[in-house]
């Protein structure tokens, strides 16, 4: 992955994780992971934002943490139209998730979740982008 993206991406998460939820362990969000759906937006954003190893590591236990419906949510998500966002084929690349590793089918609805927390993580680099150079050009 791009590491000025996936850098971005990683203080992103890192900035919501304090705001949200005072920096409480992500092990004890994950355990009620679907008793708040900003929980379960910011477990998905944090899985995201593991290296290969700890995704698969993660994947591999999701039965045991209860993080199934998750993971398929995520992985579709990642997966669906991925030709047409550029930011999804990073995510899937760096992550190597494929749809052969959904074990059950989820909404569009679920999708669009996720979707839309790729597109404000787009709008956020973007923004930090624009005031980097303004800064820039007012030095």
């Amino acid at each position: 992955m791009n590491l000025t993206v996936w850098q971005s991406y990683q203080a992103y998460v890192k900035e919501h994780h304090q705001s949200l939820f005072d920096a409480a362990p992500v092990e004890e969000l994950m355990k009620d992971v679907y008793k708040g759906h900003r929980r379960k937006r910011f477990v998905a954003m944090y899985l995201m934002s593991l290296s290969k190893e700890e995704f698969d590591a993660y994947y591999a236990k999701r039965f045991e943490l209860g993080l199934d419906k998750l993971f398929n949510q995520l992985i579709s998500a990642l997966t669906y139209k991925t030709e047409k966002s550029p930011l999804k084929q990073l995510f899937v690349q760096t992550l190597g998730v494929t749809r052969d590793m959904v074990s059950e089918s989820v909404s569009n609805y679920e999708i669009k979740e996720i979707e839309k927390d790729l597109h404000a993580f787009s709008f956020y680099q973007t923004k930090k982008l624009l005031k980097s150079k303004q800064k820039d050009l007012l030095d």
